[in-house]
């Protein structure tokens, strides 16, 4: 038991000492390779007895007991208030209770104290992101009373802001195609039109150039099936349930081929993910679905099986076609073409395959520059391929007269790191190489060609803004909107919610991202990084900017309240799609 006297507003630091410093590796003649490490199974601090301030949501009742403080994290407009119904001192004791407002963009504290009475107001002064604090102050260092609040609330009246009034983008008379292209595994700043340096993506960048650009698309999750049910489901991995490596997306879901299909689409998918397979519940919805298990299959066996189908389809009919490739997923291993192109110093031939990628997980040392750059080197001429055969695919379409009268998506599950923030491949982090993906939108005829839109979007997005072009319904409680104002101009946007399981979750909101850990019991690991300034995600603010990590966090917290999870499934693997997520490295 830690005495209350022991603790310090702000941050209270615990140190510990160790008799032995230096890792088993390093012991003469050891051959035990582990890294020094010390691990806590939980460490519990507690204050003294009913110094917790506790709020009863039913009597509409906040207690704060003297010698305590709660901390509130808003985001205040002008003219916004503390409002308390009724505020008295109850189970003895003496003291006052204090009101702090501290803004986070100027760090200035407002302060007011209250006393016992009815119907009290305190203005807070300050817009923005505020910490809003009150303080049980004891007189003379007493304690033993407790202040109740009754009804408080902050409350304003919400300013009126002037529109933009602009064309919808709507679907034609005749329904276009849709075609959704999925590239598993691309960073988005490895493309020239993201701003990448290597002309790896001529092809992909001609495209975007007659399409809307995204500049912050974001995925929901760092590795491939919970990314694509939520481009499928439009709800965040907290609430579509399927983040295990054997969920299965929930039947009971509508998703986006289903809705279609019932729309009188034709529908068929060719992918080459064991993730994305009728064994996790992807082909549902469906006329044919065609599952490439070979992990070595090109993007041009993925268009060659599609071309197939759209000359199956009845002239007239409008289609949904999706494609998931698989090409820069390691192993890291391209055509000659592109690793003369682009990899030519690259000496080492089996460098990048699974094995050699998988061992630079458990390595006790950092990699070389070197090899860091044989790597990415390896991973942009993979791309070149991909941009290579997309752009055949580009032609493909054209040849058949469905290019400009199909609305096309190209977007990618997840990013990939290369030692950005110490480790490799996907599925560990939410970092920016992970999240950060291309999201381009080509609309049928190149309408609102060259058009780069800044603000944060989301895979969740994709299923409103496709039903929204097509005058579909949507299902209840989606976590996207619809991207189609931002077509047309610019919008305001909301935060934007990834997650990993339970172990990891962010906000991205504006120019701030938040990654939170959580430890237990209880307790939180938290990184702020400031976008604009720091967009490699390196110098964690949260410390310097406690009141911009609070709110950050509080966002995340009332998500997590709100979000009703649908159950998912378990799969029954089948031999093909094991065989095809061992070799991709997910279940070994």
């Amino acid at each position: 038991m830690l005495p209350v006297t022991g603790l310090r507003p702000g941050r209270n630091r615990l140190s510990f000492s160790y008799g032995n410093v230096i890792s088993p590796a390093e012991v003469a003649g050891s051959k035990d390779r582990r890294r020094l490490a010390v691990a806590f199974d939980w460490l519990r601090f507690e204050g003294a007895a009913g110094v917790e301030p506790r709020a009863d949501v039913e009597l509409g009742q906040l207690v704060v007991p003297l010698g305590a403080r709660i901390d509130y994290h808003l985001d205040a407009p002008g003219g916004a208030r503390l409002e308390v119904a009724g505020l008295e001192l109850r189970g003895g004791g003496a003291g006052g209770l204090r009101v702090e407002v501290t803004s986070a963009e100027s760090g200035e504290t407002h302060e007011v104290s209250l006393g016992a009475g009815a119907s009290q107001a305190v203005e807070l002064g300050a817009q923005g992101w505020v910490r809003l604090r009150l303080r049980a102050e004891p007189a003379d260092g007493g304690s033993g009373g407790a202040w109740l609040l009754r009804d408080a609330a902050v409350r304003a009246v919400p300013p009126v802001r002037a529109t933009r009034e602009s064309e919808p983008v709507r679907a034609p008379e005749r329904t276009p195609n849709l075609i959704l292209y999925v590239v598993d595994t691309l960073r988005a700043d490895h493309l020239g039109a993201y701003g990448y340096d290597r002309p790896v993506s001529p092809r992909l960048d001609a495209f975007a150039a007659e399409s809307v650009l995204f500049e912050r698309g974001l995925a929901q999750s760092s590795w491939t099936l919970p990314s694509m049910a939520s481009v499928f489901s439009g709800l965040e991995p907290q609430s579509h349930g399927a983040n295990g490596k054997r969920d299965r997306l929930a039947s009971t879901l509508p998703t986006l081929p289903k809705l279609l299909k019932e729309a009188g689409f034709a529908t068929g998918a060719v992918v080459a993910n064991g993730y994305v397979s009728p064994t996790f519940g992807f082909a549902e919805g469906f006329d044919e679905f065609v599952f490439l298990s070979d992990v070595e299959t090109r993007a041009a066996v993925l268009h060659e099986r599609a071309g197939g189908w759209l000359d199956s389809i009845p002239d007239g009919a409008p289609f949904f076609l999706w494609l998931h490739a698989i090409d820069p997923h390691t192993s890291y291993d391209p055509p000659d073409e592109e690793r003369r192109r682009f990899a030519a110093q690259v000496s080492d031939s089996g460098i990048g395959s699974r094995d050699r990628v998988n061992a630079l997980l458990r390595a006790a040392e950092a990699p070389t520059p070197d090899l860091i750059s044989d790597l990415v080197a390896l991973y942009d001429a993979e791309i070149a391929s991909t941009d290579r055969q997309f752009g055949h695919f580009v032609d493909q379409l054209k040849a058949r007269g469905l290019y400009e009268s199909s609305l096309i998506v190209f977007v990618s599950d997840h990013g990939e790191e290369f030692f950005d923030h110490g480790s490799w491949l996907h599925g560990h982090s939410l970092y920016g190489e992970l999240l950060n993906v291309p999201l381009i939108l080509r609309l049928p005829g190149g309408a609102g060609a060259g058009r780069r839109v800044a603000a944060a979007v989301q895979h969740v997005d994709l299923l409103p803004t496709l039903l929204d072009y097509y005058r579909l319904e949507p299902p209840d409680a989606l976590h996207g909107r619809s991207l189609l104002p931002l077509v047309a101009a610019d919008a305001e946007t909301g935060p934007v919610f990834t997650a990993l399981a339970t172990r990891l979750s962010s906000v991205v909101l504006n120019r701030w991202k938040l990654i939170e850990r959580p430890g237990r019991p209880g307790s939180f690991s938290r990184e702020l990084f400031d976008l604009d300034r720091d967009p490699a995600e390196r110098d964690n603010l949260a410390e310097r900017r406690p009141i911009v990590a609070g709110y950050l966090a509080s966002l995340i917290r009332a998500r997590r309240l709100e979000t009703v999870a649908v159950e998912a499934e378990r799969a029954e693997i089948d031999e093909a799609t094991l065989e095809n997520l061992e070799a991709l490295g997910y279940l070994n």
